[in-house]
């Protein structure tokens, strides 16, 4: 159930914790979340979300059969992309490239560190510990009789005059994987939870990253991905939901627990899609079929019957249309369109029905083609916060992710709390709860605002910062 806040004054509480907030708390500058605003694809394709609309880019030197990953800096500017491996006797070498669009100097993976043609082969997240380097985790494909499984290389940024290179190759951390791997960011703002999936199992594995290192993984018996069959793994922007498409097992809908680890309550669409991705809000779920006429489906996520929502919101053209698909920065759903130089586009996924506005072959690349994939990130990379998940965790109040944009969770929030959200000059700011989840009715300026929770025992209040 979805409801609207009541609007009340700040209370006395309020004011004394907000002084003495502000007495203990420098105001930096807004920390702005643009590290998906590159991407590189592909037969060397790429875009730019830097610019309205965004910039065909043809300088990439990676070849990418499926999978890619790419990250850029808080400012948008490029650091590196990868392609997580060869595919070797098919043209594809693998590599880290630097954002010269030359290969790290220890940046060339070989056959065992993973494959461009697993489905997801790759995902980039900073280290919790070390804000110059980053985690690289790859995974092999079928094409390899997924050898090797999970593994992982780090990046350090300081090397090579600033371009980086490669310190730490090929650990593994999963033996027996299928073709796809995300990250989701922990409860915390500052660990991650690597997501795999076993072979020949009903085991998805949940592997921590803190500044502890790459930790034992979480098991969690929930459902099955089919090795063989075309997949995508997508999870919305707080975390809490992971959304599975497999071409012969079908399209899983999953919860997600940010803070544990632990993947529950599956849910079966009805629906052969190799392609999801979720809306910003997470409010809808979209689906391509590969069966039947080559339909494009929506779901609604806050609908009492979520299988009882799927619409339809258009054909693709032909079945090479549909592919791989990704929530792009300015809040449009990219869908790749194998050895075309197009992709298609659902210009406004926060709208139901056909008003969401799916169009094939509408976005050119230039004369780059693109394959069946698209670049692969972590559902958020919000500042880190200084708390891990190997300390002590009091039962408090949390707001995640932080900065936020349209949506964000409170947690150990009773049902009965009071909340209000104000802006710096105490003007209320209008929202909807659904449980834990605050949306904003509307969209809100960059900047700071605090967030007043008041339970029968106590009243809280936080900073957060809206992107």
């Amino acid at each position: 159930m979805i409801l609207k806040y009541s609007f009340k004054r700040p209370t006395t509480q309020f004011y004394a914790l907000l002084l003495a907030f502000i007495s203990l708390t420098v105001i930096s500058p807004l920390f702005s979340q643009n590290q998906k605003n590159i991407w590189y694809f592909g037969d060397e394709s790429g875009l730019d979300f830097n610019t309205t609309p965004p910039t065909p880019l043809v300088d990439g030197k990676m070849r990418s059969y499926e999978g890619c990953a790419t990250i850029s800096d808080s400012a948008g500017n490029l650091l590196f992309y990868t392609n997580g491996g060869p595919l070797s006797g098919y043209g594809y070498s693998g590599g880290i490239w630097n954002r010269n669009h030359e290969l790290m100097p220890n940046g060339v993976l070989v056959d065992s560190s993973g494959c461009t043609s697993a489905a997801v082969s790759s995902v980039i997240i900073p280290h919790p510990a070390k804000k110059e380097q980053y985690y690289v985790f790859t995974v092999n494909c079928k094409e390899n009789d997924l050898g090797e499984g999970v593994r992982y290389s780090i990046v350090d940024m300081t090397l090579d005059g600033g371009l980086g290179d490669v310190v730490v190759r090929d650990k593994q951390v999963l033996p027996n994987a299928v073709e796809t791997v995300t990250a989701i960011q922990h409860g915390n703002t500052c660990d991650y939870w690597i997501i795999a999936h076993e072979n020949n199992s009903t085991n998805f594995h949940s592997i921590l990253v803190s500044d502890a290192g790459v930790n034992d993984s979480i098991t969690s018996n929930v459902g099955n991905i089919d090795s063989t069959g075309w997949s995508q793994v997508s999870v919305n922007a707080t975390g809490s939901k992971i959304a599975v498409g497999n071409y012969l097992t079908g399209v899983t809908l999953l919860d997600f627990n940010i803070n544990t680890g632990v993947i529950s309550n599956p849910l079966y669409l009805g629906v052969e899609a190799a392609g999801v991705a979720f809306s910003e809000s997470g409010d809808y779920l979209y689906c391509n079929d590969r069966n039947q006429s080559i339909p494009m489906w929506q779901f609604d996520l806050n609908a009492n019957d979520i299988l009882a929502s799927k619409t339809f919101i258009g054909n693709a053209n032909d079945w090479n249309n549909f592919g791989q698909m990704l929530l792009a920065p300015n809040g449009k759903i990219y869908v790749t369109e194998k050895t075309k130089h197009t992709l298609g586009v659902i210009h406004s996924p926060e709208t139901a029905g056909m008003a969401s506005n799916y169009v094939p072959s509408d976005f050119y690349l230039s004369y780059k083609y693109n394959s069946e994939g698209l670049p692969h990130f972590a559902n958020t990379y919000s500042r880190c916060s200084d708390v891990s998940v190997t300390k002590e965790q009091k039962n408090e109040i949390q707001i995640y992710p932080n900065p936020v944009q349209r949506k964000f969770q409170i947690t150990n929030c009773p049902s009965s709390a009071e909340i209000q959200i104000f802006s710096t000059d105490l003007k209320p700011i209008a929202y909807k709860r659904s449980g834990n989840h605050i949306i904003f009715n509307q969209q809100t300026a960059a900047g700071i605002y605090f967030v007043q929770v008041v339970t029968s025992q106590a009243t809280s209040v936080m900073k957060i910062i809206c992107e």
